[in-house]
């Protein structure tokens, strides 16, 4: 009788011990609980990838210049970000350098309906884990002299994106090399832009021009590793051998509406069509 009592006193102490070590364990569900945002802002568990890891939404009027509206984020958990400007009020959005160094564990970032002029140098520097980047301002809807130019140097430091959209942002050309430092590329969405000349697609290389970069031209080599294309719904009327599309060694599918083009560059790998009739759709 003794030996069974003292088997339930030692069963009890330890069933004490044990709730006393999952307190102090780290629990998901007490990290969500201190999980903290902004007022225009609201966040949720990302299931997908388990605990710890966090997916914010957050709606302001315009993103300013100074990165206040979003500098009240909290940097530990934060892996997706969607910012999302008024749709009812079209005022400029500025992105400065570095708007979103503070989010280093940023793995996704989208921003929507930000009317959005410029990308300026090294404007996503210290997010080194982002995969993927969307910005989509509809800038047409602001006016259709209203386009969004991109600094040489304005995609530099995101070493693993994978994904890449720069649709609806009324695009007129992107600086050449401008994907250098996206070595890990593979899907580029290009489409509903104002682009007319293959060579404006930020692959042809000028010598003259590129001594301006800061990036030697022997590390260019970002961005040639892409798999998926899609420059549909933009104004191309040519594209010429030079236009440097020849040079994505491992495109495979690829999206291209086209206008009065007779000649057709060789993709490595891709079928070569002979002719291709105008407003053909590859």
């Amino acid at each position: 009788m003794a030996c069974r009592r003292r088997g339930v006193v030692s069963l009890t102490a330890a069933a004490v011990i044990l709730a006393l070590l999952l307190l102090m364990s780290p629990s998901p569900t007490l990290s969500f609980s201190k999980y903290e945002t902004p007022d225009q802002c609201s966040w949720s568990a990302d299931n997908e990838t388990g605990s710890g890891r966090m997916s914010v939404l957050c709606r302001v009027r315009t993103l300013d210049g100074e990165g206040t509206n979003l500098s009240a984020l909290q940097v530990e958990g934060t892996t997706r970000l969607r910012v999302g400007c008024s749709q009812v009020l079209l005022f400029e959005s500025s992105l400065p350098p570095q708007a979103f160094h503070r989010l280093s564990q940023l793995e996704e970032l989208i921003i929507e309906d930000c009317k959005i002029l410029q990308l300026p140098p090294e404007s996503f520097t210290g997010l080194r884990d982002l995969k993927r980047l969307s910005i989509n301002t509809y800038n047409s809807e602001w006016g259709s002299g209203k386009s969004l130019e991109l600094a040489p140097n304005s995609l530099y430091g995101l070493k693993e994106l994978q994904i890449l959209d720069l649709a609806d942002n009324n695009i007129r050309a992107f600086p050449e090399d401008v994907f250098c430092s996206l070595g890990n590329l593979q899907t580029l969405n290009l489409t509903r832009n104002r682009i007319r000349d293959a060579s404006n697609l930020g692959y042809a290389s000028k010598q003259p021009a590129y001594e301006t970069s800061s990036i030697p031209r022997d590390e260019c080599t970002g961005g040639l590793d892409v798999r998926a294309l899609d420059v549909s719904w933009n104004q191309l009327q040519i594209l010429r051998g030079d236009s440097g599309i020849t040079r994505l060694r491992q495109l495979r599918n690829y999206n291209i509406c086209i206008y009065n083009i007779t000649n057709w560059p060789r993709f490595p790998g891709m079928p070569y069509p002979a002719s291709l009739p105008s407003g053909y759709l590859i």
